[in-house]
């Protein structure tokens, strides 16, 4: 199955949502926007509580047993038509290089469950390491670039049509594991 990511104007990626499930075949095509959990810390440091947010503000990304070039002749008219929906994001000059490559695909696929979302983790710091035991980043510990335990967030990098780009996901450190 192939990935592909349609820049729409920011804040408009639900109302775009939508108007592709509403037009495309469910079958072949499935269009979902990658969300996750978000620290919201209370004032006065009186607790935290989750709230949802679009993970790629600005992205649409879509899963089709479409060739390009089918998929292509297929989504023009549609996308046409969807007055928010810009381009497809594509690889270098080549603008019908339009499918995420499988091994940037297999970096982002692990993080979203079955739901396209990435929840919140869990973790302690082990060293002067973090070990994460539950959420989107289990397992990816090696990928985390940068920790705020304030604001109980860790970033990763991952690669998606030929850019870096970093992700922030929730992580709760629940404790310091003594080392014995």
């Amino acid at each position: 199955m192939n990935w592909f990511v349609l820049l729409v104007r920011t804040a408009t990626e639900e109302r775009v949502l939508k108007l592709l499930e509403k037009n495309l075949d469910k079958d072949i095509h499935i269009p979902f926007i990658p969300k996750k959990d978000w620290p919201h810390i209370e004032a006065n440091n009186a607790g935290v509580r989750k709230e949802t947010k679009i993970c790629f503000p600005g992205y649409v990304f879509i899963k089709s047993h479409e060739c390009v070039d089918e998929f292509i002749a297929s989504m023009r008219p549609i996308i046409d038509n969807i007055k928010e929906a810009y381009y497809f994001l594509y690889y270098g000059e080549n603008r019908r290089d339009i499918s995420m490559r499988e091994s940037e695909r297999v970096q982002i696929e692990p993080l979203l469950n079955r739901d396209y979302y990435m929840e919140s983790s869990c973790g302690f710091i082990e060293g002067d390491r973090v070990k994460v035991t539950s959420g989107a980043l289990m397992g990816l510990d090696s990928r985390i670039v940068k920790i705020d335990k304030r604001k109980r967030t860790a970033v990763i990098d991952v690669n998606m049509l030929g850019d870096t780009r970093q992700i922030t996901l929730m992580l709760e450190v629940l404790r310091k594991e003594a080392i014995s």
